[in-house]
C-alpha cells in the first residue's frame, strides 16, 4: 500500500507523525496515538504545554505498567484463590524503572534479550505461576495480558485510551502520572543512536572488527564516568542465554550503557539510561524538571562517548580518549552547555497578582515556544561537520549516527541538514547516509585557501560529485578577490559551479579577510553572480569566524539581489558558532532582513560541531511550560 503522507510509515522515524500532532494541536486532543501499517507497534504522544511530545518506548511501557498493576486484577486479587503472581517483561536495552514499578506493586519481573520472541519465551517459562499483565520493547512493541503472545499495538493503545480516560477524570494527565513515577523512583532517561558501518569486500567487516575490539579494548571511562563492569553476554549469563550484546556499567552516575550490532543489517545499536533522584516533596515541580535535564543529559553525553569509541576501533585501540565531553564532530574537546537556571535571589517575596503572574506566564511561555521553535530549526538547518588532518572512517560514521538522531531521546529533534566532510571521505559519509533525509556535503576545490591551481580545484569539486557529495562548500580565492583582480576570482567561482552540476553550491568568503563590510558585500555579489547557491561566512580555519555584523551585511546584499529580481540565495553561517543564544542571533538577523522564507534548510545553514549537542542540551530544559522568574 501507499502511504504518501509519511516517508517511511513507522511511528518510531522522525517526521512520520507530524500531521498527527499537528491535528491534535488542533483539536486540542488529550493524547495522539500512532499504529505501523500492520497495528504491532504504538507510539503515543502527549501535549506539554502548547506543544506535543512523543513518548519514548519505555515511558509508555512503564505507564502501561503502572496502570495495568494498579487496577484490580479479578485472576490475581485477594479474592481470587489463583495463587499465581503477576509479571512484567522487558528486555535488557529497556528501562530499569520497570522492575522497580513492579516491586511497589508487589509484582514480578523479568528481564529478556531483544526481540518479542524472548518476551513470550519468558512468559512461557512462567506460565505456571504467572498472568503475564505486560511485555514490552523499547521499540514501541506492546503485549498487554495474554490474549495476543506478541506484539499488540491495539491492544496496547486501547489500555492507554482507557488510562488517558481515567486520568482525566481525576483532572490530570499521562504527564502528572509520569511526574508521579520519577518522584518515586527517579528520573529514568533512556536513548539510543545507532551507527551505520559501510559494506567491505572478504572478511574484513568493520562492524564485526568494531564490536571485537569493544570487547578487548572496552573504554574505562565515558563522559567523566568510570566505567566499572563489563558484562559480556556472548557466553550468556545466569537469567540470559547467550548473545551479542555488550553491557557497561559506570559508577559515580547511576547509568549503563549497552551495545549490541542489529541482525539484518550492518548497523550497532547503543543504548543508555541515567537515572538522577526526584525529590518526593517537590509541589512546584522545579527539581524535577532540573532532574530530567540533568538526566536526558547524561545520556546524550554517554551515548556521544560510546559512540566515538566504538565506531572508531581503530583509533581507540591506539589512543585513550580524554576525560572532557568531545564534541560530537570532531571529537575535540568541547563543552556541553546546560540550560541556565534562574537564582532563587531573583525571585521577589512580595507576591504578584493572579493576573499579573498569568500574563507574565503568558508572555514567557511564548517566548519559550517561540525559542524552542527555532531551535529545532536550528538543528534542521545544521551541517554537522568535521576537517580535520586525523579524520578517519570511525569518526565519519560517529558523525552519520549523530546526524540522524540528534536527541537520543526525542526523534522529532532533527535530523540536520547535512554532514561537511573532506572528498576523501565523501563517498563513506554518502554510502552510510543513503537513503535517509541526510546529505552529504563536501570541500572542494582547494579548501581553505583556494590557492591551487584552478584545473586541480575543478577536479577535486568534480571528484567530490562523483563520490557522492550532493552538496558543494568550496572557498572564494581572496587572493585574486583582494588584489584587484575580482574578474578572476569570478571567473574560477563559474568554472567550479559548472564542475559541481547539480549539487548544491557553497561559496566561503572568509569574512575575517576581508577587512571591511563593503568588502563583504561586494564578495557576496560576486559568489551570487558566479551562481552560488548559498553564501557561507567561514572555513572555521581562519583567524576567526562568523559575526553578526558580517552576516547582516550578507543578509542585506541577499534581499537587495532578490529585490531586484534576483533568485533566492541561502546564507551559512560557520565559525565559532558553539552555543544556543550564537545561533539564535543570527536566526534573527536572518529573519528580521529576509523574513520567515529563509528560515528553512534550503536557505539557511549553520556549519558546527559543537553547536549541535549545547543546542540539543537547551532544548531538553524546555516543556512547555512558563519559566518562572
Amino acid at each position: 500500500p501507499d502511504f504518501p503522507t509519511a516517508p517511511f510509515p513507522n511511528p518510531e522515524e522522525a517526521g512520520v507523525v507530524d500531521q498527527l500532532l499537528a491535528l491534535a494541536a488542533d483539536t486540542s486532543a488529550d493524547v495522539a496515538l500512532a499504529h505501523d501499517p500492520d497495528a504491532d507497534r504504538l507510539a503515543v504522544a502527549v501535549p506539554e504545554g502548547r506543544r506535543w511530545r512523543l513518548l519514548t518506548g519505555d515511558e509508555t511501557g512503564c505507564l502501561l505498567a503502572e496502570h495495568l498493576l494498579r487496577r484490580a486484577d479479578p485472576r490475581t486479587g485477594p479474592d481470587s484463590g489463583a495463587g499465581r503472581r503477576r509479571l512484567v517483561i522487558n528486555t535488557v536495552v529497556s528501562s530499569h524503572l520497570l522492575p522497580l514499578i513492579a516491586a511497589d506493586h508487589g509484582a514480578d519481573w523479568a528481564e529478556t534479550l531483544t526481540g518479542f520472541k524472548w518476551i513470550m519465551q519468558a512468559h512461557s517459562q512462567r506460565a505456571a505461576r504467572h498472568n503475564l499483565v505486560l511485555g514490552y520493547e523499547d521499540a514501541l512493541g506492546y503485549a498487554v495480558g495474554e490474549v495476543v503472545r506478541d506484539k499488540d499495538g491495539i491492544g496496547a493503545a486501547l489500555v492507554m485510551a482507557e488510562l488517558v480516560a481515567h486520568l482525566k477524570t481525576e483532572g490530570r494527565t499521562l504527564g502528572d502520572l509520569l511526574d508521579d513515577l520519577h518522584r518515586r523512583h527517579g528520573v529514568h532517561a533512556t536513548g539510543q543512536r545507532s551507527i551505520r558501518f559501510e559494506s567491505a569486500a572478504g572478511n574484513d567487516q568493520p562492524m564485526v572488527s568494531a564490536m571485537a575490539a569493544l570487547r578487548r579494548t572496552p573504554p574505562t571511562e565515558l563522559a567523566g564516568a568510570a566505567v566499572t563492569a563489563v558484562h559480556d553476554l556472548a557466553g550468556g549469563s545466569e537469567h540470559l542465554p547467550p548473545a551479542d550484546v555488550v553491557v557497561l556499567e559506570l559508577s559515580g552516575i547511576e547509568a549503563r550503557v549497552i551495545v549490541r550490532p542489529s541482525g539484518t543489517e550492518p548497523k550497532m545499536k547503543v543504548y543508555a539510561e541515567a537515572v538522577v533522584p526526584a525529590n518526593d516533596d517537590d509541589a512546584g515541580g522545579r527539581q524535577l524538571r532540573a532532574a530530567r535535564v540533568e538526566a536526558r543529559t547524561r545520556v546524550a553525553e554517554l551515548l556521544d562517548a560510546t559512540v566515538r569509541h566504538v565506531a572508531d576501533p581503530e583509533r581507540h585501540g591506539r589512543v585513550h580518549a580524554p576525560a572532557a565531553t568531545a564534541g560530537a564532530g570532531t571529537g575535540k574537546t568541547a563543552t556541553r552547555m546546560r540550560p541556565a537556571e534562574r537564582s532563587e535571589e531573583s525571585r521577589v517575596d512580595d507576591a504578584p497578582q493572579a493576573d499579573d503572574l498569568q500574563r507574565a506566564d503568558d508572555l514567557r511561555l511564548a517566548d519559550d515556544i517561540q525559542r524552542a521553535d527555532d531551535l529545532r530549526l536550528v538543528v534542521r538547518c545544521t551541517d554537522l561537520t568535521t576537517l580535520e588532518g586525523d579524520d578517519t572512517p570511525g569518526r565519519i560514521r560517529a558523525l552519520c549516527s549523530v546526524a540522524l538522531r540528534p536527541d537520543p531521546a526525542d526523534p522529532t529533534v532533527g535530523p540536520v541538514a547535512a554532514v561537511c566532510v573532506y572528498p576523501a571521505l565523501a563517498g563513506l559519509a554518502a554510502e552510510l547516509l543513503a537513503g535517509t533525509p541526510v546529505a552529504v556535503a563536501s570541500v572542494a576545490g582547494a579548501f581553505p585557501s583556494g590557492l591551487s591551481p584552478l584545473d586541480v580545484r575543478v577536479a577535486e569539486v568534480k571528484a567530490a560529485v562523483a563520490a557522492g557529495a550532493q552538496e558543494i562548500d568550496t572557498v572564494l580565492n581572496r587572493s585574486a578577490f583582494l588584489s584587484g583582480r575580482a574578474d578572476a576570482a569570478l571567473a574560477e567561482l563559474r568554472a567550479l559551479r559548472e564542475a559541481a552540476g547539480q549539487a548544491h553550491f557553497k561559496v566561503i568568503l572568509e569574512v575575517c579577510e576581508l577587512g571591511s563590510a563593503d568588502a563583504i558585500a561586494e564578495a557576496t555579489r560576486l559568489a551570487i553572480d558566479a551562481g552560488a547557491d548559498m553564501v557561507k561566512t567561514s572555513t572555521g580555519k581562519g583567524a576567526s569566524g562568523a559575526s553578526p555584523e558580517a552576516v547582516l551585511v550578507m543578509a542585506e546584499t541577499v534581499a537587495e539581489h532578490c529585490a531586484a529580481g534576483g533568485r533566492p540565495v541561502g546564507i551559512k553561517v560557520a565559525g565559532g558558532v558553539r552555543t544556543a543564544a550564537d545561533a539564535l542571533t543570527y536566526v534573527n538577523i536572518v529573519r528580521s532582513v529576509l523574513g520567515e522564507d529563509w528560515l528553512t534548510p534550503d536557505r539557511l545553514r549553520f556549519g558546527a560541531s559543537s553547536l549541535l549537542a549545547n543546542v540539543v542540551a537547551d532544548l531538553a530544559g524546555y516543556r512547555g511550560e512558563p519559566r518562572r522568574q
